[in-house]
Formats: structure tokens, sequence, C-alpha cells
């Protein structure tokens, strides 16, 4: 009587488990997207105001792709949003940068102001979190604005 009641058991917690198994999947997976998706928010703004921080300077990077030579400004910024969104793989031309004074594809000259925008598309891991998004992503936009420091006009 002992061996019946013990394999019924048995049978009792296969079923519990075969019950319980995908809810804790799928809330364990779920909290692993929404994670991923924090996090995706948090780096591009840290990237924005780090590209933010160099802008403001009128400086430039060194052309990794022909030595000796300086990128625009433009790509400079562009490059270190890239650079700085560490586990986050940016798409350049998804990147916008334009002043006040000198309008689009512009990071303005001494004194003037500028903003950096971002647009980049989370893609969720599961689909069942992905569902309750617009096509199974959602797009963020990151936008800051940043003031240029008095540097040498040639610079910009």
């Amino acid at each position: 009587m002992n061996a019946g009641r013990s394999a019924r058991q048995g049978g009792m917690e296969l079923v519990e488990t075969a019950l319980v198994l995908p809810l804790f999947l799928f809330l364990m997976l779920g909290i692993l997207d929404i994670s991923r998706l924090f996090f995706t928010e948090i780096t591009l703004q840290r990237a924005i105001r780090e590209a933010g921080r160099f802008g403001v300077t009128g400086q430039q990077l060194q052309d990794p792709a022909h030595p000796g030579s300086m990128l625009s400004r433009l790509a400079s910024i562009k490059q270190i949003v890239a650079d700085s969104a560490i586990g986050v793989n940016v798409d350049t031309s998804t990147i916008s940068i334009s002043s006040v004074s000198g309008g689009g594809n512009s990071a303005g000259g001494p004194g003037d102001t500028f903003t950096i925008t971002l647009n980049y598309e989370f893609l969720f891991a599961t689909p069942l979190v992905g569902h309750y998004f617009n096509n199974g992503s959602h797009v963020f936009t990151a936008s800051a604005s940043f003031h240029n420091e008095p540097f040498p006009p040639g610079a910009s």
C-alpha cells in the first residue's frame, strides 16, 4: 500500500511541476527582458551624455580609416555615442545632431546650443513579452541638449 501511495504522490508532483514550470519560466524570462529594456534605456542616455560632454569642447577624433586625419566634428560625436553604448549595438545613422544657429547636421560653434537625438529599436527576446508591445519591439528616443564651450571657432 505504501508503494502505491508514493507512486501516486510522485505522479502528482510531476503534474504540479508541469503546471507551474511554464509559468515560472515565463515570469523569469519576462523579468530578464524587462531588465534588458531598462539597461538599454539607461545605456543610451549615458552614451548621449558622454557624446555631449565631448561635443561641447569642439574636439574631433582621429579617423581610424585614414591615419593622420581627423573625423568631422559630427562624425566624432556620433562615434562617441556608439563607443559609449557598451552592450548596445548603436547604428550611427540613427543619430541626429542639430544646433540652434546651424540647424540640422550641425553641432554649432562656440557658445551655441546643440541637441543629440538617438532613435533605437529594442527587440524583445521572448515573444510572449514582446506580444504586449508594438510588433515585438519598443522604440527608444534618447535626446539631450548641450551648450558649447568657447572653443576656437576653427574647431567647429
